[in-house]
């Protein structure tokens, strides 16, 4: 274009950096959830369906607080990732998402609201105002090699915690300059004391989509009079039962064990 119009090449970094507006200045202030979509995997662990790495973040430690693997990029998925990074930090202050539908459903909205978080989302389709962004770029170089080797599900699992892992302990560009020697997501959160929820004050705000239920001799387990089976190795073990208004999912340590589709009549 410049060679047909004659137009003259621009002078670099003559415009100012644009501020990120969701800076954190204190610990909890923001946290970020996205969704990505792992692309590179082998043709055996696509064929069962696509494979997503649903992640959550705190902005100004950059730690990864939850992250979880799943076939479905859906509301159960994200509620099960959202409830074991509160309960295991307590709320934060703000979420800061893109306009993704599982983050701004009805269910989502209502939890934020019985816990005191107020919901932002990204400008559309300025992805920089995102924080996980970055951490996403960090995954594709530390982690993406190894997803690709992984020959089942358990051990891409195994190399999904892994990332996590050596992500949260490894030194942190943002964090190179702080005086107080940090240097690791992991460093810079790990010193914080947060107020955390009681359990039964989490499933509470949870209660219209959470359910525990303890597996019986064969794996299976009952719901609302529905015997639905999840997995026979774990049985007499309680596991954790998702409802949405068109899915059931059930639980067990943040991975899914079984799938249902489900009408619910309020």
């Amino acid at each position: 274009v410049r060679e047909i119009y004659g137009y003259e090449r621009p002078k670099s970094g003559g415009g100012s950096k644009r501020a990120m507006p969701f800076a954190s200045e204190r610990h909890h202030e923001y946290w970020t959830a996205d969704v990505r979509y792992l692309d590179m995997l082998d043709e055996s662990l696509l064929a069962e369906g696509m494979v997503y790495a649903v992640t959550i973040m705190e902005n100004y430690s950059r730690a990864v607080l939850a992250s979880s693997l799943t076939r479905r990029q859906d509301l159960n998925t994200f509620l099960a990732v959202l409830y074991r990074a509160i309960q295991e930090y307590g709320p934060p202050e703000a979420f800061v998402t893109d306009s993704g539908s599982i983050f701004l459903a009805n269910r989502a909205q209502a939890i934020y609201r019985a816990l005191g978080i107020r919901k932002i989302e990204i400008e559309k389709g300025q992805p920089w105002q995102s924080y996980i962004e970055t951490a996403w770029n960090v995954q594709r170089r530390m982690a993406d090699h190894y997803f690709a080797r992984a020959e089942d599900w358990s051990g891409l699992l195994e190399e999904h915690d892994r990332w996590i892992h050596d992500y949260n302990l490894q030194e942190h560009y943002a964090h190179q300059h702080r005086k107080e020697g940090r240097r690791s997501p992991s460093d810079v959160l790990s010193w914080v004391k947060t107020l955390r929820y009681r359990e039964d004050d989490l499933a509470r705000a949870f209660f219209s989509s959470r359910h525990t239920r303890t597996l019986d001799g064969l794996g299976y387990l009952t719901l609302q009079r529905f015997r639905l089976y999840a997995e026979e190795g774990l049985a007499g073990t309680e596991v954790v039962v998702w409802v949405a208004e068109d899915a059931l999912t059930v639980e067990y340590g943040g991975e899914a064990l079984s799938r249902y589709e489900v009408e619910c009549d309020p």
